[in-house]
């Protein structure tokens, strides 16, 4: 971890992670995916289709390139990239009373 000689107040980081998370105010609250996420995804949608990926899929024959590498990025989207995205904008909109009543309820989150 690098050390850094500065100091985030809590507004600065929540408006950072709304960044990171791609919202910016008055937008949707749709989650925007940031270009990292954005570029896999563009990656993914431009590999040529496996005219035997059934049959890999299904371990029947082994896999090609493409299809390895599509359900890498899928797996990298669906599984990591998403729920940080959400679990960084839920976290930028949390307010001190909701931390307060959800400790109080004995819940972290």
């Amino acid at each position: 971890m690098v050390a850094t000689s500065w100091t985030w107040s809590p507004s600065s980081a929540s408006a950072s992670a709304r960044s990171v998370a791609g919202r910016r105010a008055g937008r949707s609250s749709r989650i925007n995916v940031p270009p990292a996420a954005d570029r896999l995804q563009r990656i993914h949608d431009a590999l040529p289709p496996s005219h035997n990926r059934d049959a890999m899929l299904e371990h029947r024959i082994p896999r090609d390139p493409a299809t390895e590498i599509a359900g890498a990025i899928e797996a990298v989207l669906v599984d990591e990239i998403r729920p940080a995205i959400e679990y960084l904008e839920a976290a930028s909109r949390v307010t001190a009373e909701e931390l307060r009543e959800r400790f109080e309820r004995g819940g972290s989150r």
